[in-house]
């Protein structure tokens, strides 16, 4: 989540923690960087914003307009830089509200490929809470009285897309379960339109094909050809016709029959995960505090497995074959590789990298 707190007196953000893990990485002579926003719900927009200013120089993050029509525009002031090196955004229909504010900007300077389901939540609506004994002193006194939720502004991108009901539309999508879930601002009554206003006028583009078409391509390669992808779609495939299933028989022997074969097919996707969490990549874990202790889990009983588990329990810290994710390190691998072709290179610089001269810590291709 993008937070904010104080903690013995010092203000804790997440812009901040970020900035110092990404310092911790550049003693590590860091090459890429995945900004990992699955399952965000969002949080305080200004932290969005100085997040999003991490990765690029001054400039509008995110448009605002109230419902008297009137727009405001929320920049990035700090010209400095943190990071100016390849960079991915891996998000899905669960990343809601500031985490689209940061995943759509960057996609919108051309600072970021964006890698996920086929879109994010879309909410890109701002509410507030009015209690009732607010507006009316007879009220004042009472315990009680209800509230109001209403509507009162929408978050536009610096091109002037708004983030409401589409949300924001990876580069590269990759095959989920959460896109044949009911689960964005699509589909929820009565939600807010999705509309444009004009541009804010901000220095950057979008990725240029030249540099997204090629991602793009070795992406969808590998969706094609490794067993993986084949494991996913087979789990997709599976609860999407589980949905579209209308009727449950009551006869007792077809029952049964349908558990064993719930039970088979949990135990061939198990051993099939297993094989492909064989192939994870190395990682060291890096702290911005003492490492948290391991955490004590009761064991799944049989009975209480889902056929459609991929693992991806957000209070797990590292989930085993986690495919978006090993599939964005690859991306990015591939982001790298093109950054030695200077033909691609536009103002001096790499794809995916920003520049500024007040940041002396531009990453550039070796090789």
């Amino acid at each position: 989540m993008l937070f904010r707190s104080d903690t013995d007196g010092e203000r804790t953000t997440a812009s901040r923690d970020v900035a110092r893990l990404i310092e911790q990485f550049k003693q590590q002579d860091i090459r890429g960087l995945v900004l990992d926003l699955r399952r965000n719900g969002g949080g305080y927009l200004t932290e969005a914003i100085e997040l999003a200013g991490l990765f690029v120089g001054t400039g509008p993050i995110v448009q605002v307009k109230n419902f008297n029509g009137e727009i405001h525009v929320d920049k990035d002031r700090d010209p400095r830089i943190a990071y100016a090196g390849p960079l991915a955004v891996l998000v899905d229909r669960f990343s809601a509200s500031a985490s689209e504010i940061v995943a759509g900007a960057l996609q919108n300077y051309g600072r970021a490929i964006v890698i996920g389901d086929s879109s994010t939540h879309g909410k890109g609506s701002v509410q507030q809470v009015i209690e009732m004994k607010q507006l009316s002193r007879a009220l004042a006194l009472a315990p009680k009285t209800g509230a109001a939720k209403l509507t009162i502004q929408k978050y536009y991108l610096p091109s002037g897309a708004s983030t409401q009901l589409k949300g924001v539309v990876p580069d590269i999508v990759l095959p989920s379960i959460e896109d044949y879930l009911p689960i964005g601002e699509a589909d929820l009554p009565r939600a807010l339109v999705w509309d444009q206003i004009p541009t804010s006028f901000f220095d950057g583009q979008p990725l240029e094909s030249k540099v997204r078409e090629p991602l793009v391509k070795a992406s969808t390669e590998r969706q094609e050809k490794l067993p993986e992808f084949a494991y996913l779609r087979t789990i997709v495939d599976r609860f999407k016709t589980r949905q579209e299933q209308k009727l449950i028989s009551l006869n007792l022997e077809e029952r049964k029959k349908q558990k064993e074969d719930d039970v088979a097919f949990r135990k061939t996707m198990k051993l099939q995960k297993d094989q492909i969490a064989k192939g994870d990549f190395a990682f060291k874990p890096f702290h911005l505090g003492p490492p948290p202790p391991p955490k004590i889990k009761a064991p799944k009983k049989e009975e209480d497995e889902d056929d459609f588990d991929l693992g991806d329990d957000e209070n797990e810290t590292y989930v085993k074959a986690d495919i978006p994710l090993r599939e964005a390190l690859r991306v990015i691998n591939d982001a790298i590789a093109l950054g030695k072709n200077r033909e691609l290179w536009v103002q001096n610089r790499p794809p995916l990298s920003a520049i500024s001269a007040s940041s002396p810590a531009v990453t550039k291709p070796r090789g």
